[in-house]
């Protein structure tokens, strides 16, 4: 069975990665450890989330179970990384080709500043230069305040789905006022795809035509209602914004991300592109 499971996962993968013409595809945003949030809740279902993801093309993935709101006090950045050692011991032993990377998805709190300088917070990849923001979806905050103390910190922030913030999804432009602290923009697959409504849908192809760092993940929970579609959505990229775009959203820009998550950090480490 094992033997199987590798050869149809490889099967899957690497025809892809040679489609991306890449040899790394990453998902920067995934639930995918097990028993820490709303995402799968033992092992067995985060292994067939896991295949689930190698057989779109992923290679590698940031975990980001959610920190703070609802999931608040259950788990700090000691577990995350505990589970995330698991997990990748249990994608070796089982031939399953994937990487996971320690991280979370830190939804928006006026302690945050406080919480990440003491470290029970978690930067993408574990390696202080990416935090993954996320906005309430039925309220609109100010965040930039917020994102000039994460600046202050020598971090940069990655805005996940703004356009399932109510206000955002009904008003696109807004999110233009962040540019000054240079973030990147993640839109979920399944927002393009219209799985969460029109406006929603709109929202995310309208951030696409705007001056900001953007990307695409999965923001996957399971492999039922909240499952991947990384490939659907590229391919609907493909089909109507062109390859170049879709290269662009899906390989290029969390490619970046992850490069940049190992670069010596400088004074003018926010400036760059990456």
């Amino acid at each position: 069975m094992k033997q199987s499971l590798d050869n149809s996962l490889v099967q899957h993968q690497h025809p892809l990665l040679k489609r991306f013409d890449a040899n790394v595809c990453v998902d920067l945003h995934c639930h995918c450890l097990p028993g820490l949030d709303d995402g799968p809740q033992n092992l067995e279902e985060a292994l067939s989330l896991c295949g689930v993801l190698v057989s779109q093309g992923i290679t590698t993935v940031i975990a980001t179970p959610h920190q703070l709101g609802r999931f608040d006090g259950c788990f700090d950045a000691d577990d995350i990384r505990r589970a995330t050692l698991r997990l990748n011991a249990a994608l070796q032993g089982h031939g399953i080709p994937l990487s996971i990377l320690p991280g979370s998805e830190i939804r928006v709190d006026e302690r945050i500043y406080a919480l990440l300088k003491q470290g029970h917070l978690l930067t993408m990849g574990d390696q202080g230069r990416f935090v993954l923001l996320e906005l309430p979806y039925d309220q609109y905050f100010n965040i930039d305040p917020l994102l000039a103390q994460i600046s202050e910190l020598g971090l940069r922030a990655i805005i996940a789905h703004p356009e399932r913030n109510k206000t955002l999804a009904s008003e696109p432009e807004r999110i233009r006022i962040w540019a000054d602290y240079n973030p990147v923009i993640q839109i979920t697959g399944a927002s393009l795809l219209g799985r969460f409504g029109p406006m929603i849908q709109r929202a995310s192809f309208q951030f696409l035509d705007m001056p900001l760092h953007i990307l695409v993940a999965t923001d996957a929970h399971d492999t039922a209602s909240r499952c991947p579609c990384f490939l659907e959505a590229f391919d609907m990229i493909v089909q109507y914004r062109g390859e170049a775009l879709a290269r662009q959203l899906f390989i290029e820009e969390p490619l970046a991300v992850l490069g940049a998550l190992n670069e010596p950090q400088t004074e003018s480490s926010n400036k760059r592109r990456f």
